[in-house]
């Protein structure tokens, strides 16, 4: 193995591990707040995903601008909601 192979399996694995360390966190400190789990999350993050895929393959944008609109859209409340 090379140094630049260590080098990019090193960077690769702090990537993902910075990943789940963000999602731990995400489960974790609503649940110290309010001491219920809440699953709904991965909910959210697959329709911001979808919002995202959707957005960059339909929209000949730029991505910082397809990221943007996808915060903007996966955070507005529904139509019908009442907040």
């Amino acid at each position: 193995m090379t140094w630049q192979t260590a080098l990019q399996l090193a960077v690769s694995g702090l990537s993902v591990g910075s990943i789940y360390a963000l999602v731990a966190l995400a489960l974790v400190i609503p649940f110290k707040a309010s001491g219920v789990l809440n699953f709904a999350q991965g909910e959210m993050v697959t329709l911001g995903a979808y919002i995202g895929l959707v957005l960059s393959t339909s929209l000949p944008l730029p991505f910082l601008a397809v990221a943007a609109l996808t915060v903007i859209i996966a955070s507005s409340p529904p139509r019908n909601s009442p907040w």
